[in-house]
């Protein structure tokens, strides 16, 4: 009977996960969806060249380079993978919550999983951060089923699990420095199962060896700067990060007032999976560790390299799976203080929580360059489109009538001749800046090119654009000259 329940169970998360991650799943492409959607359009030689440079392996790009062929460039299909991935995630953390917890409280933990913020922002993205979820949780369900049944077939899983999620993202180191010191933890109680363990997580490394010594020769983006010793980021990114990010909503301090509820959980997980050390298990070690030294190693990271990216949200992924289920370990703790109904409304009480940054990400209407452009377009004062190649080759792809001139990296002056190369004598041209700083483009917008006045202004967010004219005809057009 408990086994039908189970298949059910399994089966309707499925279905319903995979229809709730396909809610506004054709919202516009944001900043690094760009990219990924460049790189199907690519030669196999450059794509792999354009990628190590980027501090990437280029195995998730070369798989939708083919998916893109196959089945199109459209939001919705770029980001369909991430939603199959993170389907199976969800199953895969059922099962694993299922062998820390009773059947109830692992259905609701893994409630828990689908509707979390980050979860569904994975699944709605197109990048490699769906699959080292899923990799993730399937090496600790490898160690945890190891330790528990002693069979090879789960130290296989665990050893194929760490080589797909490393040869996915070089990230996913973090997740088997966590789960490999909480392993190591069972080497006084279990040597040979530890051992073992921690051979099938790390062997992975060894096979590559070679494409991540190219990756760490080519890549440019993280450079030794000195200790900077900016730590607080990385604090607040923890709070953000666990509960979804509440910035948008609450401030860009509001991480912090998470901290004392991630306390409270995480004294009571610690209480509650401590109930799992059956015959050496070291499964709280496993899973705090696992949630915490990814956490650890960025804060440490943020502080060392003068690298802001290094605070965003997506390079926690591999510390997603063991933050779940200290979430759910502690709500199942504390709610079983408050009586027999207690467990539910704690769990409740945590979706409620995470309850606005999910909806915000499920109504978001995409990033704000993509929403731009459509503006321009239908503006029609113009078919030439200048600036941010990569935003303006995405969304203008079906139009052949457009001329694009890429000024991506250029400076005021190679601007300036770029565009006094491509765009047609007399014609009036739209330029599009993306930047979360300063870019020298947007000193076109105040020093138009000789000939050219800027008559229309566009903003949102860290979006610019602007349209520029002929001096002649901007004056002709203008109401009493």
């Amino acid at each position: 009977m408990e086994k039908n329940k189970d298949i059910l169970f399994s089966v309707t998360l499925c279905l319903s996960a995979f229809f709730f991650f396909c809610l506004n799943l054709g919202h516009g492409l944001t900043e690094n969806e760009y990219i990924t959607w460049s790189m199907t359009g690519l030669s196999l030689t450059d794509l792999i060249e354009n990628r190590l440079r980027a501090g990437h392996f280029p195995t998730y790009f070369l798989c939708m380079k083919y998916w893109a062929q196959a089945f199109g460039q459209s939001e919705a299909m770029l980001r369909l993978p991430s939603v199959l991935l993170t389907v199976g995630a969800a199953a895969v953390f059922y099962r694993l919550a299922a062998d820390f917890f009773d059947r109830l409280t692992a259905r609701y933990a893994t409630v828990l999983f689908v509707l979390h913020a980050s979860v569904v922002w994975t699944a709605q993205t197109a990048r490699p951060y769906a699959g080292v979820l899923l990799c993730t949780l399937a090496a600790a369900w490898g160690l945890v089923r190891w330790w528990r049944e002693g069979t090879l077939r789960w130290l296989a899983l665990v050893a194929l699990a760490a080589a797909a999620g490393f040869a996915l993202q070089a990230a996913f180191f973090l997740a088997i420095a966590g789960l490999g010191v909480g392993c190591a933890c069972g080497i006084a109680s279990n040597r040979k199962k530890a051992l073992a363990a921690l051979g099938a997580l790390l062997a992975p490394l060894v096979v590559l060896a070679f494409p991540t010594w190219l990756l760490a020769e080519k890549q440019s983006q993280y450079v030794w700067h000195g200790l900077n010793l900016k730590f607080a980021k990385g604090f607040l990114s923890l709070g953000t990060f666990w509960f979804g990010d509440l910035t948008r909503m609450l401030g860009s301090n509001s991480g912090y007032a998470a901290l004392p509820i991630i306390g409270l959980l995480g004294w009571g997980a610690w209480k509650r999976l401590r109930e799992s050390r059956a015959e050496g298990f070291p499964g709280p070690w496993i899973v705090f560790f696992w949630a915490l030294i990814p956490w650890v190693v960025l804060v440490l990271a943020s502080a060392t390299f003068d690298k802001h990216t290094l605070g965003r949200g997506r390079y926690y992924m591999p510390a997603l799976g063991g933050i779940l289920l200290v979430t759910a370990a502690g709500a199942s703790y504390w709610g079983a203080r408050f009586g027999r109904k207690g467990r539910a409304f704690s769990f409740a009480f945590i979706c409620l929580l995470l309850a606005p940054a999910t909806v915000g990400w499920l109504i978001y209407p995409g990033g704000e360059q993509g929403l731009l452009v459509k503006e321009m377009v239908s503006a029609r004062e113009a078919t030439v489109f200048t600036g941010d190649n990569l935003v303006l080759g995405y969304e203008l792809r079906d139009r052949q009538d457009l001329l694009i001139v890429n000024l991506l990296g250029h400076d005021y002056d190679q601007a300036l001749a770029a565009l006094d190369r491509a765009v047609p004598a007399g014609s009036a041209f739209w330029l599009l800046v993306y930047s979360r700083r300063d870019d020298p483009l947007d000193k076109l917008m105040e020093n138009p090119p000789r000939g050219f006045v800027v008559t229309k202004r566009f903003e949102k967010k860290h979006a610019r654009g602007a349209l520029f004219k002929p001096a002649n005809t901007a004056a002709r057009s203008t109401p009493g000259t």
